[in-house]
């Protein structure tokens, strides 16, 4: 998923979020704490999207998982995104 990993990124730089659904994506602005709970299973998503063998494969495990670690991992996602963006100059 390597390959993948970077079409994601590529295509999330450009505004084309291939993992998520629109709501999470607005989900991820509601700043909450994350449980101990959320914790975990955003953990173990971590894990899953490791081995996802397709970005088809990640999107279906991310649609799997509970609302609050949807958006929590959106919220990690975005931020990655907005980190490779500095990086690369795009940034404001």
């Amino acid at each position: 998923m390597r390959d993948g990993l970077a079409v994601v990124v590529r295509e999330g730089l450009k505004g084309n979020h291939l993992l998520f659904a629109t709501q999470d994506l607005a989900a991820a602005s509601d700043r909450q704490d994350v449980s101990a709970s959320v914790a975990g299973e955003l953990g173990a998503a971590g894990m899953a999207l490791i081995r996802a063998a397709s970005i088809t494969e990640a999107r279906l495990l991310i649609d799997g998982l509970s609302a609050p670690c949807r958006a929590a991992l959106a919220r990690l996602y975005l931020r990655f995104l907005a980190r490779c963006a500095l990086a690369r100059g795009d940034a404001n």
